[in-house]
This record gives C-alpha cells, structure tokens and sequence, in this order.
C-alpha cells in the first residue's frame, strides 16, 4: 500500500497478484482489474494520504502517466496543505477575536494591521479607527521611544509590553 510503503505502488494485474489473493471473489462486481496508487506527501514529508487510477482491463502506467500522477500529487497536497493553514488562521484568528485581553499586530512601519475587541474595550478605538493608523495613535506625546522599538522589531528582537506607555482615546495614560 502507498500509505505503508510511502512508494507508487503498480498492479498492473489484480487477478495475477499475490497481495491479492481474494481478488476474484469481489473482481466481477467492482470492475476493477489494474490501478496504481501514489502518496501525497507535505512539504514536511509527513504522508497527507494516496491518489490512485483504477482501471477495468490490465494496464500498466506509461512514463507520461507517472509524471501526471507525480504533479497530481504535488497538487493535491498544496491543497490540503492550503486548508490546514486557513483553518489554523481561522482558530486562531477566533482566539484572539474572543479574548478579554487586548491583542493587536502592526507591520514592521509600526502601521496597525490587526484590532481585536478586547483592544476596543482597552484604549477606546475602534477596529475601523485604529486599523491602518500608526502605533503612535496609542503613545503618549512626551513618548520619544517609537523609533527605538521600530529598530529592535525589525531586528528581530522582542519587545516586552512592560516596555512601553499606551495612551487610551480618552487620553488617559495604561500600561
């Protein structure tokens, strides 16, 4: 089996195959005679599941036939591999829209990508008002730090939210 092995696997003939000795018993009433069956594997070599071809006469694939099941494959896992990450986002996207905390992203220009009800609740604005707004809409006036944790975040270092001041709508000072 493709799964087992995480090889193609060729029957070329199911009635002359020794792995399958039973064949003739259930043959006449599925129609199936040859087929041959590929892994599909993730970009982490984990095996996704098969793509298989099935045919009602003896057949073997040609060379053209094993490259189409090669780009079949490859296909197919893009798609699976595409479906879990929208489902992964869509989790976690409805893990940070149902917290209490505040959550919110900027992009490394310190713009607000990301606005999340509990950062509503926090400092006053709204998703529509913050969202595309610089990340100085939250920072006190006297605040000279911005461009000190701009430099660190596109270094790739962390920035502690301890480190810094926020400013509320209301002009009230949280941290």
């Amino acid at each position: 089996d493709a799964v087992l092995s995480g090889e193609v696997v060729v029957v070329p003939d199911a009635a002359q195959d020794p792995r399958f000795p039973r064949f003739a018993e259930f043959e006449p009433s599925c129609g199936i005679r040859a087929g041959w069956s590929t892994p599909i594997f993730s970009p982490a070599g984990e095996i996704l599941g098969t793509f298989a071809v099935y045919h009602d006469e003896r057949c073997e694939p040609s060379s053209q036939d094993q490259q189409l099941l090669g780009i079949v494959a490859r296909t197919v896992a893009l798609a699976i591999e595409h479906t879990r990450a929208a489902e992964t986002r869509a989790r976690l996207s409805a893990i940070v829209e149902s917290s209490d905390e505040a959550i919110f992203s900027t992009d490394l220009d310190g713009v607000i990508t990301s606005w999340n009800a509990g950062a509503e609740r926090l400092f006053g604005y709204t998703a529509h008002e913050a969202v595309g707004q610089p990340i100085t809409l939250l920072r006190p006036e006297q605040s000279d730090g911005e461009p000190v944790i701009l430099d660190r975040l596109h270094k790739g270092e962390a920035v502690d939210h301890d480190e810094t001041v926020r400013r509320r709508k209301d002009r009230t000072l949280c941290d």
